[in-house]
C-alpha cells in the first residue's frame, strides 16, 4: 500500500511558488496528467490535482510503498518534483525503479533542495541507477537519512555512493544494507563517515562481506552506532 501525506491542510490561496502556467486548461502539466492519469499511482495522482486545480497543499511526505513505478511512473513523478517546494521526505520502496527509473527521477530530484530523508529501497537501481541517484544529492544541503537498502548495488555503487557523501555535511543516518557491496566499497564509504560531525547511524548489514570483515569496518567508526548482523 502507499501513504501520500499532506501535512498544512488545504489552502485556498495557492502560495506564491506555484507556476501559474499549471492552472491553466492547456498547460504542459495538465496535457501530461491527462495523458497519463490512468498510469498514474493514486499517490501521484493527488498531487497532479492538488496542482493544477490551484488547491496545492503544503505537501511534506510523499510514501509509496509496493506499487509498480517503473520508467513510465518515475518520469511521471519527475514531473511534479519542482513544484513540490515543502517537501522533506521522500520514501520509494518495492516499486520496480531500475536504472532507466533512477535518470527519470534523477532528471528533476536535485531540485527538492529541501529533502531530509530520501528512502528508495527494494528496487533495482544497479550501479548505473545509483549514479543517476547520487548525483542529485549534492543539492540536497538539508538531507539527514539517506537509503537505498536492497538494490543490487556493488563495489562500483559503493564508489558513487562514497563521492556523493563528500558534499553532505548534515547526514546522520546511512542504510545500504541488503546489497552485494565487498569490504573494500564499505570502507571506502565509512572513510568518509568517519569525518562527518553529525552522523550517528551505519546499516551495511546483508553485503558480500564476512562477519570479521563487518567488525573491521565497526573499529573504524567508534562513535556510530553500526548495524550489520
Amino acid at each position: 500500500m502507499g501513504t501520500c501525506s499532506c501535512l498544512g491542510g488545504a489552502n485556498n490561496k495557492a502560495p506564491n511558488t506555484l507556476p501559474e502556467v499549471i492552472i491553466q486548461e492547456h498547460s504542459s502539466l495538465s496535457l501530461y496528467y491527462k495523458k497519463y492519469e490512468s498510469e498514474m499511482v493514486p499517490e501521484i495522482k493527488e498531487i497532479y490535482s492538488s496542482l493544477i486545480s490551484h488547491r496545492l497543499n503544503y505537501i511534506k511526505k510523499l510514501i509509496i510503498f509496493d506499487q509498480e513505478l517503473g520508467e513510465t511512473g518515475s518520469e511521471i513523478l519527475a514531473k511534479v518534483f519542482p513544484e513540490l517546494k515543502y517537501l522533506t521526505n521522500l520514501q520509494l520502496k518495492n516499486n520496480g525503479i531500475g536504472y532507466r527509473g533512477a535518470m527519470k527521477l534523477a532528471d528533476t530530484l536535485g531540485t527538492v533542495n529541501t529533502l531530509e530523508v530520501l528512502s528508495i529501497t527494494e528496487n533495482i537501481l544497479t550501479d548505473e541507477g545509483v549514479e543517476y541517484i547520487c548525483c542529485c544529492l549534492p543539492f540536497m544541503e538539508r538531507l539527514k537519512d539517506l537509503s537505498v537498502a536492497q538494490n543490487e548495488i556493488s563495489y562500483v555503487g559503493a564508489e558513487h555512493i562514497k563521492e556523493a557523501l563528500i558534499n553532505i555535511e548534515n547526514l546522520e543516518v546511512l542504510d545500504i544494507s541488503g546489497n552485494f557491496i565487498n569490504r573494500r566499497g564499505i570502507v571506502k564509504i565509512a572513510s568518509v563517515l568517519r569525518g562527518m560531525g553529525n552522523f550517528k547511524t551505519f546499516d551495511y548489514k546483508n553485503n558480500d562481506m564476512s562477519e570479521i570483515d563487518c567488525e573491521a569496518v565497526k573499529k573504524l567508526l567508534p562513535h556510530v552506532f553500526c548495524s550489520f548482523i
